[in-house]
């Protein structure tokens, strides 16, 4: 009975705080095959419902725009011959560009749509495979791919009038270390948002001023740094060994501002250390023993020692301008570093949402089994002048532009921070509703579903 009574309580207060913006129903001969939310900036947001015909067989790629006042308008119909898997989208002046690929035919569907007359148009380009990375910026994407033997390739889609594509090789002698960093399936990190714990694994990449900045954690706790530079098809490549403590348990670094930062943990202390992308000069070093009261970096050091835990670090700016430097640990058996969110909630509405919830559940309980005593400790003093702990026990460090410590300033940063999953969830746990696809604004959560009863297709706004 509380189970039930649960459940209406939940079903009942779903849209509580939810502004209905738009609703429709399809024709007889029309099924909703899933939706899809996206964020352009300036508070536009534009919804796809990805609709079948039973009579002709064909999809229509169906947007709404939704704009910053909140009004809804429905753009021109895409028909395609098939699904095909959103990988990208951006907006460039006033036209919304979405990247779809046809894996079977090995095609890159184009696909512009003017939001001031709402008219679409489209181009196809061959694509032999997926991209190995995906950043997406404002105004383009960049498709970037890995090639063992040669170097990378990328493709740059602007619209569907401007694009580029060039390729760019690895010098003879960084061949086989370039090889092992790919092999490490390297992982994109997304600066154009916060980043809370960013990537763990061992090869990481960047963009910063239009060059693919590739770091490589190797077994020898020596970072390889490839750069490549997409402007004028150059490759140089670096190492540094950053790690000076002794008997050096995990480590971790970050890329930000051409600048890499870097952080060695052992049993006493944990210590940062700074260098300059271009030069590899090193021009700053921090020990957290010198800063972070004792309690709390025991704590840390306690946590990253354990068998399945991780120590990250990235870097976001406050609202003055200055760095915030994360530092924290992760449970390597549960943690995802999901850059391009909208695409793994893309790829998780695909499958079914009971299958979901039961990984959900499993997760929490390794999580809850592998954590054991794991929490706050109530005792722990603060010093907030030089850093914060957030509820998830993160060590943050304001820094100035020189990397010098900063005293008493602000932890609101310029890219704010939204929990995604607390909003989502929810609806995750609803059988009424099917194809839920969500985005994000600066200041709203909106979202698009079908009701399972009534077939009714909504568009939603709350407030964050």
């Amino acid at each position: 009975m509380k189970k039930i009574i649960l459940v209406i309580l939940l079903i009942s207060t779903l849209n509580t705080f939810s502004s209905e913006l738009f609703k429709f129903q399809l024709a007889k001969d029309e099924k909703l095959e899933g939706t899809y939310s996206a964020e352009f900036g300036s508070n536009k947001t534009i919804h796809v419902a990805l609709i079948k015909n039973s009579e002709t067989g064909k999809f229509l790629f169906s947007p709404y725009l939704v704009d910053e006042n909140n009004k809804v308008s429905k753009l021109e119909s895409f028909v395609m011959s098939k699904k095909l898997q959103i990988l990208s989208y951006h907006l460039n002046d006033d036209v919304a560009t979405f990247s779809n690929y046809d894996e079977e035919e090995k095609l890159l569907y184009v696909i512009d749509f003017n939001l001031t007359t709402g008219k679409s148009k489209s181009i196809t380009t061959k694509l032999n495979q997926k991209a190995d990375n995906i950043f997406r910026f404002q105004d383009k994407t960049i498709f970037v791919f890995f090639d063992k033997k040669l170097g990378i390739s990328f493709k740059t889609i602007k619209n569907t009038v401007t694009k580029f594509e060039s390729s760019i090789n690895v010098s003879s002698e960084k061949l086989k270390v370039f090889k092992s960093a790919v092999n490490a399936l390297p992982e994109a990190v997304n600066q154009t948002e916060y980043v809370e714990n960013g990537s763990i694994q061992k090869a990481k990449t960047y963009i910063v001023d239009n060059k693919l900045i590739m770091t490589f954690e190797t077994d020898k706790h020596v970072i390889e740094i490839f750069k490549f530079d997409l402007n004028e098809s150059l490759f140089s490549a670096s190492s540094i060994s950053p790690y000076s403590l002794d008997s050096l348990r995990d480590f971790s670094n970050y890329v930000f501002d051409n600048k890499i930062a870097t952080l060695g943990v052992n049993a006493k202390d944990a210590s940062l250390s700074f260098y300059d992308v271009g030069n590899l000069n090193k021009i700053a070093t921090l020990s957290l023993a010198s800063i972070v009261d004792e309690p709390i970096l025991k704590d840390f050091i306690k946590t990253t020692s354990k068998f399945s835990f991780r120590p990250t670090l990235t870097i976001n700016k406050n609202i003055n301008g200055k760095y915030i430097l994360r530092i924290d640990n992760v449970d390597e058996n549960t943690y995802s570093y999901n850059y391009n969110w909208w695409f793994h909630q893309w790829f998780f509405q695909q499958q079914m949402w009971h299958q979901q919830m039961m990984m959900n559940q499993m997760r929490m309980n390794q999580m809850n089994f592998s954590r054991g005593g794991f929490g706050p400790n109530v005792n722990f003093l603060e010093d907030d002048r030089y850093f914060f702990k957030d509820q998830k026990k993160a060590i943050q460090i304001v820094l100035d532009l020189d990397l010098n410590t900063v005293l008493n300033d602000t932890k609101e940063t310029q890219m704010k921070y939204i929990d995604r999953d607390d909003y989502v969830d929810k609806y995750k746990q609803n059988g009424r509703i099917k194809e839920f696809s969500s985005s994000f604004t600066k200041d709203e959560f909106r979202y698009i579903y079908q009701d399972k009863k009534s077939k009714v297709i909504t568009i939603f706004s709350e407030k964050i």
